[in-house]
């Protein structure tokens, strides 16, 4: 099983965080990344939003019909499911076999750190001109 990274960044900068939030506010990036993981990409299976701490504390949740959020931390405690580790998290999806799709969405550590991962299959990067 493998694993997509979807995030959104500035075109002209490269950015895609700043004070652990997004620095854009964009209709239309939210709407792809609500079309590309609410997806079904397998008949009636949920997709796995993999995030870390910062990013699952900065928005709304995301969990729904066709997808799940699961947390690397070593710090929440209070959420089904956390990890201590990306690996351990991977170890975790791996073994599951009623899931659709996996996504790695942030925060900026966890994309630069695993973006070269050899289960890493595919990189959905979304351009924002915030000019």
């Amino acid at each position: 099983m493998y694993f997509t990274i979807l995030f959104a960044c500035d075109k002209n900068t490269g950015g895609f965080s700043y004070e652990n939030k997004l620095p854009f506010k964009c209709v239309k990036d939210m709407e792809y990344f609500r079309k590309v993981t609410n997806l079904e990409y397998k008949t009636k299976l949920k997709n796995i939003l993999i995030m870390g701490k910062n990013t699952f504390l900065s928005k709304p949740s995301l969990n729904n019909n066709n997808r799940i959020e699961f947390v690397i931390s070593t710090t929440l405690k209070d959420y089904d499911y956390i990890f201590e580790s990306f690996e351990k998290c991977l170890e975790y999806c791996y073994n599951l076999n009623d899931i659709g799709k996996f996504f790695l969405i942030g925060g900026k550590e966890l994309i630069e750190k695993y973006a070269s991962h050899p289960k890493c299959d595919e990189i959905l990067i979304n351009l924002i001109d915030s000019l």
